[in-house]
Parts: structure tokens; C-alpha cells; sequence
């Protein structure tokens, strides 16, 4: 039976024997607390000061949870203080709170972690089982918070080591289901301490003892919940088997009350505590300014109702809080002068490929330049080094992250890092490819397209929590869409044969006709900043053009005359002109270099922004005039192939011959030198052929 709101109310309505039962199994935070017991617990199974357990000798009680009372005793052989927890005497004939205690004696023994509390030995007293473990000098986290919210990174350092401790037990079947300040220990050098396995489960165990125990209140059976009301998981508060998500959630609510300086759940009765579980959204942390949206968003992850669509393992939270950056970090930037007024520029490269250098800072004018030569070049960030290629490069609303796409075994997947370090973390996992990557306004969200299977006509733009989870199918598409600030989605889609450009909501319900338009490729809408017009590139998939129109509809404007290979385009932060890649120039027939470019709307020549030594394409342009960009870079050189009847192992057998040549491929015909069963060639090597090699 399922224990949530509606099943509480229906069995305290039926039976008044139900509500004082439902409130001692969902203990209360503070009465667990083994600095507020009473010092007589002790007297409950008969120890006392000078009494010896084995070669332990009891020196005065500590305190007492749930599931013991704990005292401090000194081991006569070791000559050392250590910490004793013992069954109370009261329930040492319970065989429900026996099998327990046994069950938190066999889990955390079997664990070793240093934000773990040490196990040293167990044992038998006159019937009575203990443990011993290691004696803690510090407080408890809810003693140290005090009703008080922590400083951000301390309480991200905090969770980052609870996590740890989690991983480690998660590693070993061994899911906690009690994670609350009570039992999580901040010892005198700072060291997070996860304490009390009492309610520990082994969940590769597997047989009866898995089974969540049932309570029976007047002869009425209700689903036994086990663990701390105001901390629980959704699905332990009903009564449900749970699994290692469970803790995640738990420390979810730990860690926003660290944040917030007060428990997000607890309300004035179980009962009530329990339903703000199940149906409750947090409330926005207070400290976004100080904490940062990247850090809430962990926190929502981590209290998704839903187990499936929380964060799956606690070593993926681990991963995202040290990629969270606190401190306020803006990028680098260069000023340059012209006529005498400030310019911002700056380009951070999002794409390297295969053996690619560091990416160069460049400007976006704010006005005109006196010249039309390109800009001369600064410093810059670099963001990846994977194998292969990295492309559509994404820069959030609040300039913290940049969004992208790689190669994961043969599939484009998106991935997200912060602009200010740590390491990409894989947002998508599924078997499609996931193409331009674009954020929501508030930044919750990821827009991409997935091209059309085979025997499809078109593909589809999907969307995916920021942080990971599942994705969820927006519209029909034929080709990458965009945000815009107002939340409206613009995408291209045929409709009757013909090719639309549409706005539509977030959730695809509401679509709008902005254009008919004429075949041909069609790419990269992209809103402008005031949210007035819709930018993209036309053309026939070799020779393009940047167009623009009205959100509104009407006439379609060409703002280039290129005629050239166009990759990527994005809006100046005034909404003044846009900033495309193109071939233009470049006398390269085969995989020319592409330079960035600026156009402004109200018309006049293209100036070029970099040079085509440095291949340069799909721009994307934050509010501040912070640009992130692919940068390419191809190696030409020879290799030697098996001849296998199987194609794919004979590209993974392939041997590079040579490392030295970067230039174009000559205008000849392939040679090739049969030996020991392996061709040689000379030929041009696309980025993607190395990848994984």
C-alpha cells in the first residue's frame, strides 16, 4: 500500500489508532540526535561507567538514536578512545530492530571510506550486540548549520564529500535511506563523516529481509516507512522499494538546507511533511546570486519527484558540484579603440579537432572600424581536447556555460561545461544523433534536432532538462531551431509539400506560420536579442546565403551576397547585424577554410572578422559580446589500410604513415602500393577519420 497523502488521511478518518503509529516510525529530525538524549539512556541496557565489553571499558554515555545507544569507552588493547553502539536492552528482543542493527553492523563494516564512519569490531553483551567504531571530535551538520544557512562553497564541499561517502556505499549495493544532518558528522579538521547505517539496505541481496516491513495500526495494515519524515525520498514516503536514488534526494533536501538555513520539508506534523514530499516544489534558494543558477539546478536535479528523471549516481553528482563555479568569472576580454570609443570583443573556440591549437580572442566591433581588414587576434580560452570533432557550440543565458555536440560512439551527443573550467559532462545518452544545441530562456532547458531515420522525411527537435534526464519530443523539423528570449521556439518544417518557417511553444502545442519559402536548404535560425527578427542561411548545400525576416512575417531580406560555403551565423548583442562563416574568399575547392564575417541589418558590405588561416564556423554570441566558435583543423598525411572483407575493422586497423603534411590534397589521382595485405595511399584525412584511433 502505498503511504501518501491521500492513504494517510483515508486511514486516520477510519481509525484514530493510525496517526500515533504513522508518527513513530517518521521520526522526527531532532529527537534522533544523540546530543539531545537524556544521560540516563544509558541505564536502558544496564551499562555504565567502568563496565567492560571484551576489552572495551565503558567511559560515560554519549547519547542515543534510533536504532542504539552509543557511549564512549577506551579499548584497553589498542589504548585507544572508541565510539560504542548498543541495541537498548528495551528492544533487544525486537526482532525487526535486532535485524537491523545487525544489517547496519554487516553494511558498514564492509565499508571503508574516509567519509565514512570506521567500523572497528562487533560483538555480544550478555545477549546485547555492539559495534565499535571509530570516536568522532566535532559536531553533527545540524548542530554546525544551527539554523543557519552555510556559505555556498562550504556547503558544496560538504555535499561534494557526503557524496563520496554515498558512492561508496552505493558501489557496494548499500543504499543508506536515512541522509540527514543528524547523521552526517563535521569533525574538528573539517571532514565530512556519514554516520548510522541503521537503515541501510543491501540491494544486491536480494531475499525477505529487502522487503519493507508493514505496520499494523486497529488491525488496518499500512506500508512500514523507515528513515527521517522531513528527508525522504518520494518513493520511501510511500512505502516503496527504493534504491540508491533515494539517498540523492536526501541529499538534495540536506544540501538545500544548507543553502537556504532551513529544513525545505518539515512541516508541523508527519503527515503534512509527507505530503510537501510528494507534491511540494522547492521554493527558489535565496542565495541564487551568491550560489549561482548552475548550482539550483543541481539541487532541483537531485529533488526530482520522479526517481527516473533525478540524478542517477552519486558519482554524476560529484562530477556536476566540482564543475560548479561560485565565484563570479567573466572571460577574458580585449578593448580596442576606434574613434575613439571602447570596444568589447572576444571568440572562446568550443570545437577542437583532432590535433587543434588553442583558439584566438577576437572582436565583434560595437561600431564601425575605420578598416575593413580583419581584426588582429588575442588571446583565448580553450574549452575542449576531445578525439574528433566538437561543433555547435551553445553559450547559456547566463554566460556560465557553453553547450555542444561530440562523437560518442558513432553518435553526435550533446554535452555542457562551465566557461570558467571543469570538464564536459554528457547530457544525452540515447541512440540518435543530436545536432545544434540550443538553451531555453531561463536556462533549464536544451533544445537540439535529431536528423529523420530512414523512411522518415523529417527529424524532429527535441528538448532535455539542462541537466540530463529524459528527452521529451517537441516538433517536427527538418533542420536545427532556436529560443528566443520571449520562450518561442523557431524552427523550418514541411508542411503539404512545402517548406515552413515556424514559431512554435515549448511544448509544441501552438505553432505559427512566419514564411512560406522556396526548396533548398534551409539551417540556423536564429532570433534576434529585441526578439524582432529571425536570421538563417538559404542555399542549395554549397552556395548560401544569410537572410533575415520579421517575427511577424513579410518580405524575406538577403543581407549577404555570398555564394559561398556558409556554417553557422549569430546575432550581434544589439541586434545591429550578425556574425556568419563562410568560405568567401577562398580559392579551395575541396573542404575550403572558413573565416567569421559580420553583416549589420541595415545593410552595406560584409566585413571580415578573422582570417581564413584560422578555420572559424558556427559562431554563437552572448549578451556581453562573448563569442564561442568552432575551430577546425585538418591533417593531410598518408596511411596504410588492410584489405579485409569487413570495411569498419579495416578503418580501425589503419596505420598512419606519416605526421608532417597540412595542406590541401593535390588535384591527382589516388595511388596505391599493395603490400603484405595493406594498401598505402596518399590522400586527405577528414577530422573525423582519426577519431578514436
Amino acid at each position: 500500500m502505498a503511504l501518501g497523502r491521500a492513504a494517510i488521511l483515508r486511514c486516520a478518518h477510519y481509525n484514530a489508532q493510525v496517526e500515533p503509529a504513522i508518527q513513530g516510525t517518521l521520526l522526527d529530525p531532532q529527537s534522533e540526535s544523540p546530543g539531545n538524549s537524556s544521560a540516563t539512556s544509558g541505564a536502558a541496557s544496564g551499562l555504565s561507567a567502568g563496565n567492560r565489553l571484551g576489552r572495551f571499558e565503558i567511559v560515560a554515555s554519549i547519547g542515543a538514536g534510533g536504532m542504539g545507544e552509543v557511549y564512549r569507552a577506551r579499548d584497553a588493547q589498542l589504548q585507544r578512545d572508541v565510539a560504542i553502539k548498543v541495541l537498548p536492552a528495551a528492544f533487544a528482543d525486537n526482532p525487526e530492530r535486532r535485524r537491523r542493527f545487525e544489517r547496519e553492523a554487516r553494511a558498514t563494516a564492509g565499508l571503508n571510506h574516509p567519509n565514512i564512519l570506521a567500523v572497528h569490531d562487533v560483538g555480544l553483551h550478555e545477549g546485547l550486540p555492539f559495534i565499535v567504531t571509530e570516536l568522532l571530535q566535532g559536531e553533527t551538520l545540524r548542530q554546525r548549520m544551527n539554523g543557519r544557512r552555510l556559505p555556498p562553497r562550504k556547503a558544496v564541499d560538504y555535499a561534494i564529500e557526503i557524496a563520496r561517502g554515498l558512492a561508496a556505499g552505493h558501489d557496494r549495493g548499500i543504499v543508506h535511506r536515512d541522509i540527514k544532518p543528524d547523521n552526517l558528522f563535521v569533525t574538528h579538521d573539517g571532514r565530512v563523516k556519514i554516520l548510522d547505517f541503521g537503515l541501510a539496505r543491501m540491494t544486491e541481496a536480494g531475499g525477505a529481509e529487502d522487503a519493507t516491513a508493514t505496520l499494523t495500526a486497529g488491525g488496518i495494515p499500512v506500508a512500514s516507512v523507515v528513515g527521517t519524515a522531513a528527508y525522504m525520498a518520494p518513493e520511501q514516503a510511500r512505502g516503496l522499494r527504493t534504491d540508491h536514488r533515494a539517498d540523492l534526494f536526501s541529499l538534495g533536501v540536506v544540501l538545500y538546507e544548507m543553502l537556504q538555513g532551513v529544513p525545505l520539508f518539515r512541516r508541523d506534523t508527519p503527515a503534512d511533511t509527507v505530503s510537501a514530499i510528494l507534491h511540494d516544489d522547492p521554493p527558489d534558494l535565496e542565495c541564487t546570486r551568491q550560489c549561482g543558477p548552475a548550482l539550483e539546478r543541481i539541487v532541483r536535479h537531485c529533488l526530482e519527484k520522479n526517481p527516473e528523471e533525478r540524478v542517477q549516481h552519486a558519482r554524476d553528482l560529484i562530477f556536476d558540484l566540482e564543475s560548479v563555479s561560485l565565484a563570479s568569472s567573466a572571460p577574458m576580454r580585449r578593448h580596442l579603440r576606434a574613434s575613439q570609443k571602447r570596444i568589447a570583443r572576444a571568440i572562446v573556440p568550443a570545437a577542437i579537432v583532432i590535433a587543434a591549437a588553442l583558439g584566438y580572442v577576437v572582436g565583434i566591433r560595437r561600431e564601425p572600424l575605420a578598416t575593413s581588414a580583419p581584426v588582429a587576434l588575442a588571446s583565448a580560452q580553450r574549452l575542449t581536447d576531445f578525439a574528433g570533432i566538437e561543433e555547435s557550440p551553445s553559450i547559456s543565458p547566463d554566460s556560465r556555460q557553453v553547450a555542444f555536440t561530440a562523437n560518442v560512439r558513432g553518435r553526435r551527443q550533446v554535452f555542457v561545461r562551465l566557461l570558467a573550467g571543469g570538464s564536459p559532462v554528457q547530457i544525452t545518452r540515447d541512440l540518435l544523433d543530436h545536432e545544434s544545441p540550443r538553451w531555453s530562456a531561463d536556462g533549464n532547458a536544451l533544445v537540439y534536432f535529431s536528423p529523420a531515420e530512414s523512411g522518415n522525411d523529417q527529424g524532429a527537435i527535441w528538448s532535455i532538462p539542462a541537466l540530463g534526464g529524459s528527452p521529451r519530443r517537441v516538433i517536427d523539423g527538418i533542420s536545427d531551431a532556436d529560443i528566443g528570449r520571449n520562450g518561442a521556439l523557431a524552427c523550418f518544417r514541411v508542411q503539404n509539400g512545402r517548406i515552413q518557417l515556424v514559431r512554435a511553444s515549448l511544448d509544441g502545442a501552438h505553432t505559427q506560420v512566419i514564411a512560406a519559402l522556396p526548396s533548398g536548404y534551409h539551417l540556423h535560425p536564429r532570433w534576434s536579442p529585441d526578439g524582432n527578427w529571425i536570421a538563417f542561411q538559404q542555399g542549395d548545400g554549397v552556395r548560401n546565403d544569410v537572410f533575415v525576416i520579421s517575427q511577424a512575417g513579410g518580405e524575406l531580406r538577403k543581407l549577404t551576397a555570398e555564394r559561398a560555403m556558409i556554417r553557422g551565423l549569430a546575432w550581434l548583442p544589439d541586434s545591429s547585424g550578425v556574425v556568419y562563416a563562410s568560405s568567401r574568399g577562398s580559392t579551395v575547392p575541396y573542404l575550403p577554410p572558413l573565416a567569421l564575417w559580420e553583416v549589420k541589418l541595415e545593410g552595406g558590405a560584409a566585413r571580415q572578422i578573422t582570417t581564413a588561416d584560422s578555420w572559424y564556423e558556427q559562431p554563437d554570441i552572448d549578451g556581453s559580446g562573448l563569442v564561442a566558435t568552432s575551430r577546425v583543423r585538418i591533417s593531410f598525411d598518408i596511411w596504410r589500410f588492410p584489405f579485409g572483407e569487413n570495411a569498419a575493422d579495416n578503418v580501425q586497423r589503419a596505420e598512419q604513415v606519416t605526421r608532417q603534411t597540412r595542406r590541401p590534397p593535390a588535384m591527382s589521382s589516388c595511388s596505391c602500393r599493395t603490400a603484405g595485405g595493406m594498401a598505402t595511399c596518399g590522400y586527405c584525412l577528414p577530422p573525423t577519420a582519426t577519431s578514436g584511433r
